[in-house]
């Protein structure tokens, strides 16, 4: 698990999906931290989910992030992200995100 006093993660995998529950805040300072993680451990190959349910803020570092990512799995479907809240939702929007990548809102 990855930690930061404002950040944390848990992965596990399934068949060929990592799977990352995130909780906290995405932001400069905790950016670094899922970057390596992900940079170290997801393929190509492999299918990726980020569990935004625990996500309060996202900052221009985690968008960076979210787009590397996104290029890195090659095809839209590669990489999801699920259970995104209203505030995070509304940053991919006027970021224009939204409309490239593959998001689950949460209710």
């Amino acid at each position: 698990m990855g930690e930061n006093e404002t950040f944390s993660f848990k992965k596990r995998k399934e068949g060929d999906t990592w799977n990352y529950v995130l909780r906290g805040r995405l932001n400069t300072a905790t950016t670094p931290i899922l970057e390596r993680e992900l940079t170290n451990t997801v393929l190509q190959e492999e299918k990726l989910v980020l569990d935004f349910h625990g996500v309060e803020y996202v900052s221009s570092a985690g968008l960076r992030l979210l787009l590397s990512m996104h290029k890195k799995m090659k095809e839209e479907q590669g990489m999801r992200l699920q259970g995104v809240n209203q505030e995070v939702e509304e940053v991919l929007e006027m970021t224009g995100f939204i409309h490239f990548l593959n998001i689950e809102v949460s209710e």
